[in-house]
């Protein structure tokens, strides 16, 4: 879409830029074709003049082409990395800010796709995009580090479930240190052998086993050794 932003209104030259193939190229019969289909219009503020046609107000497939060519751009530009400052890290590993911030900036791309769908919509075009491998590189190597995964290419799958909750979660969280910590996968800690209750049971059974073993031995062993006793 050459640079241009999702609107709600655009003039024919901006129409023309997009390169929509259900519409005329010249400007001249953009407007003309508006004029016929009664789109809705407003005048444009500034200089020049003019006036801009409303992009809910065009035909469907117009729409529909435009938006769509938005998604596309979206997953394949190179996404902006979140920046925060003046936020208390002490509690996060570098993996975790790693992860929370990839997390973050696939949030940041599904915030855009939303501005041409529903966010559950958006979600699964993502995911979807991500699935047939038509994500930019960049935005691949966001899904594997926010997967969090090891294995061969398994992180690179992302979830409708998955990345839907990021995105609640994000939204929850009423500052940046709340959606870094939202976002960042919990580490995984040993447990405390006074935490683990079938420890006792378990230590009570092996040793009763281990004591049979060595009794067994012991027998085999002296079977062993014993004489034997010769028939006459």
């Amino acid at each position: 879409m050459r640079g241009l932003s999702l609107k709600t209104h655009y003039s024919v030259y901006e129409y023309a830029e997009m390169g929509i193939s259900s519409l005329p190229q010249a400007p001249k019969n953009i407007q003309a074709l508006f004029k016929r289909e009664n789109c809705s219009y407003r005048k444009r503020g500034g200089r020049g003049g003019g006036v801009e046609y409303e992009l809910a107000s065009l035909p469907q497939e117009i729409q529909d082409e435009i938006r769509n060519k938005f998604a596309v751009a979206v997953v394949n530009k190179k996404p902006s990395l979140p920046v925060v400052r003046d936020v208390d890290l002490s509690s996060l590993t570098t993996k975790q800010r790693e992860v929370a911030d990839a997390r973050m900036a696939l949030v940041a791309a599904v915030s855009q796709l939303e501005q041409s769908m529903s966010r559950i919509k958006a979600v699964t075009y993502l995911c979807e995009s991500a699935k047939c491998g038509q994500l930019s590189a960049d935005l691949m190597d966001l899904v594997e580090t926010a997967n969090a995964k090891n294995g061969n290419g398994c992180g690179r799958v992302l979830s409708v479930r998955t990345l839907n909750q990021w995105v609640i979660d994000y939204h929850k969280a009423d500052n940046a240190e709340d959606r870094l910590k939202a976002l960042a996968p919990s580490q995984r800690q040993a447990k405390k052998a006074e935490e683990l209750q079938w420890l006792p049971e378990f230590l009570a059974v092996y040793r009763k086993l281990a004591m049979n073993y060595r009794r067994c031995i012991g027998i085999m062993q002296m079977a062993l050794f014993m004489p034997t006793v010769q028939a006459n």
